[in-house]
């Protein structure tokens, strides 16, 4: 199985001491990383026996990969509601609609930071060991496999939900799960490990935000924008939901065309 990429070694001069001591904790945690291993590929190899017995399902999950209206659109829908419904908590729903987003854009930022920072990670869909079936291309990507940054996002809404309504936010829980992670999992585009971490440093940053100091201050600047200048407030709001929805995809796309052309014109 695939592991996380690990730098050359150093060859040691004559006579230099390693600056590695094995002992039990380092003996414990290779342990540990190797059953975590071993229990991602029975899980992947458990799930694949699914994949190509029926072609319909396989299409299904297929198209929810890459539909945002599956996705993250209906956590946007909700929290859209949320913050318009007339209810005595219509304030607090606010203030916790805009954590939620600002949540969101530090879960994505998060996740991607650490999987370019991070060991490489490929994904289980590589691992020639597993023989994993394919049958299409399920949209592979390029960067590490770990954390998953779909999860960390949509857990990271979840949480935020929870915290409004814990009917809302178990439903997000099983929306992320089923609809955005399962589907990433049955195609070999995350190894188990990769959702569950993700998910939890979803849920750690909406937790974080929701004790960040002076949280109210800024909720009532925002609000205040909003009243005074409503027209502004709303058109930079869709912009942000627009692309929190598609997961900053055309401004990803767009950045590495403006990269290829600025490439080609310094060359």
């Amino acid at each position: 199985m695939l592991k996380f990429a690990a730098r050359k070694p150093r060859v040691l001069a004559a006579g230099e001491a390693s600056p590695i001591r094995s002992g039990p904790k380092n003996n414990m945690a290779a342990g540990v990383l190797s059953w975590l291993e071993a229990l991602d590929g029975r899980i992947l190899v458990a799930l694949n026996q699914i994949v190509s017995r029926s072609r319909l399902l396989d299409l299904f999950v297929a198209w929810v990969i890459d539909a945002h209206i599956i996705k993250f659109l209906p956590f946007l829908v909700v929290m859209c509601w949320l913050w318009f419904v007339q209810t005595p908590a219509r304030e607090r729903n606010r203030q916790i609609v805009l954590e939620g987003v600002v949540s969101a854009f530090i879960a994505i930022f998060a996740a991607r930071i650490l999987a370019l920072t991070l060991p490489f990670r490929d994904r289980p869909i590589a691992d020639p060991e597993l023989h994993l079936i394919v049958p299409f291309d399920a949209g592979l990507r390029t960067w590490s496999s770990f954390p998953s940054d779909h999860a960390v996002v949509a857990f990271a809404l979840a949480a935020s939900l929870y915290r409004a309504s814990p009917l809302l936010g178990i439903w997000g829980f099983l929306h992320a799960a089923i609809l955005i992670c399962l589907p990433r999992l049955y195609f070999a585009l995350h190894y188990p490990s990769d959702v569950v971490a993700g998910a939890l440093l979803g849920i750690a940053i909406a937790a974080a935000v929701a004790h960040l100091p002076r949280r109210d201050t800024v909720a009532k600047l925002a609000f205040g924008v909003e009243r005074q200048l409503p027209s502004l407030f709303y058109t930079v709001a869709f912009f942000t939901l627009f692309e929190l929805a598609e997961m900053f995809d055309s401004v990803r796309i767009l950045a590495v065309h403006a990269f290829r052309v600025l490439r080609q014109v310094l060359s």
